[in-house]
């Protein structure tokens, strides 16, 4: 999977529907792990697939507004959003977008590092300066880099190659589950708080 087809991937399970709540853990192995993983039917899968561009949009839309918050997409430049096969935003839009962006760049004459606005080529502004420092205001939890998720948990499921060609299994469908898979807390967690 490309960086490209990463984004939009990204970008298209951002675009779904997020809740705040305990994770369903009516599935759990060994390990603790929750395990029940839905087979969705996404527009992109299988070797005819293509992508929504509206979906696209909108997953932008829902990174840049809420994810981006505490997950930092390093491996993806600001001019994938404008790509013909990907959101599609034009040059002007996007520069618009990131018009506010500030970008700590290499040494200047007096060998200091020093800030510039973003630009088309620059990769996505991280919401936090370092690894520690995401730790420390995520009470202990690194916030996962979102541009490779998918390619990352690829293989999670029952099999590769021939499984995730033709069903689509893959990490797009882990990532989905996991941010659908939540339910409302029990009555009984309400009253420990």
């Amino acid at each position: 999977m490309t960086i490209k087809r990463s984004l939009k991937v990204a970008l298209i399970l951002a675009a779904g529907v997020l809740t705040t709540t305990v994770l369903d853990t009516t599935n759990v192995n060994a390990a603790g792990a929750h395990t029940h993983i839905e087979d969705y039917n996404f527009s992109f899968e299988g070797p005819f697939g293509s992508f929504d561009r509206a979906q696209l949009q909108r997953g932008w839309q829902i990174y840049s507004q809420v994810c981006a918050g505490c997950h930092a997409m390093k491996y993806l430049s600001y001019r994938n959003l404008t790509s013909e096969t990907g959101p599609g935003f034009s040059e002007e839009q996007v520069k618009a977008m990131i018009a506010d962006y500030v970008v700590v760049d290499g040494l200047n004459e007096d060998g200091e590092m020093f800030e510039r606005p973003a630009t088309l080529a620059d990769h996505f502004v991280s919401p936090y300066p370092n690894a520690q420092a995401a730790t420390a205001a995520n009470g202990g939890a690194y916030p996962p880099d979102l541009s490779l998720m998918a390619k990352a948990r690829s293989s999670f499921h029952d099999g590769v190659g021939v499984t995730q060609f033709i069903k689509g299994m893959g990490g797009t469908e882990y990532i989905a589950s996991l941010l659908t898979g939540y339910r409302d807390a029990p009555e009984c967690a309400a009253d420990a708080e």
